[in-house]
């Protein structure tokens, strides 16, 4: 779209594959940022009950430029899911690699002896105990979103409103996404 082509064919899919996690992963927030995770995480559970659109409520709630980057991201994986019987990257081997990358977790840095010491064990059980839990609910999440991503993004609708060129958009009311991407002031 307006650059120039990159013949794909001739890189390793290994470091082409790196190199996009890497960037995602890079995003200032998080794709996904971490206030909203609790939204996919009861999306994803509920999608046996009878709340069958809280997926598209939960992406509806992203920044647009957040909402249109997965949107590619997830066409793409579906994509690559499609040719499973060739590169062997069914749905979830797919997720177990990017889910992630999508929902990055905050990092809470490392457990003081002293914390330890104190008796907050028990606490911490069940802090990676509910992380489990929410990390198997999130690969749930983006099997659904790789698997679904036709019906939440269909083809047919308009990308997210973008800033027109020249305008300029202050930095309080765009996304830590739409940021990072923007070009430096002169």
């Amino acid at each position: 779209e307006g650059g120039d082509a990159l013949e794909l064919a001739a890189l390793d899919p290994h470091n082409v594959a790196s190199l996009l996690k890497g960037w995602v992963r890079a995003i200032p927030g998080g794709l996904v940022p971490a206030s909203l995770q609790p939204a996919f995480v009861r999306a994803a559970s509920a999608a046996e009950s009878a709340e069958p659109h809280a997926l598209a409520l939960a992406l509806a709630q992203l920044p647009g430029p957040n909402r249109a980057l997965l949107a590619r991201l997830l066409r793409l994986l579906a994509t690559i899911a499609a040719r499973a019987d060739v590169n062997h990257m069914t749905v979830s081997n797919l997720a177990i690699c990017w889910a992630p990358n999508i929902f990055r977790q905050p990092d809470t840095g490392p457990i003081s002896p002293r914390a330890l010491a104190a008796g907050s064990i028990s606490a911490l059980k069940e802090d990676v105990l509910a992380s489990i839990r929410d990390t198997s609910v999130l690969l749930q999440a983006t099997r659904m979103l790789i698997t679904q991503h036709d019906q939440l993004f269909p083809p047919s609708s308009p990308p997210p409103p973008a800033a027109s060129p020249g305008v300029r958009v202050s930095p309080q009311s765009q996304s830590p996404l739409a940021a990072s991407l923007a070009p430096a002031s002169p």
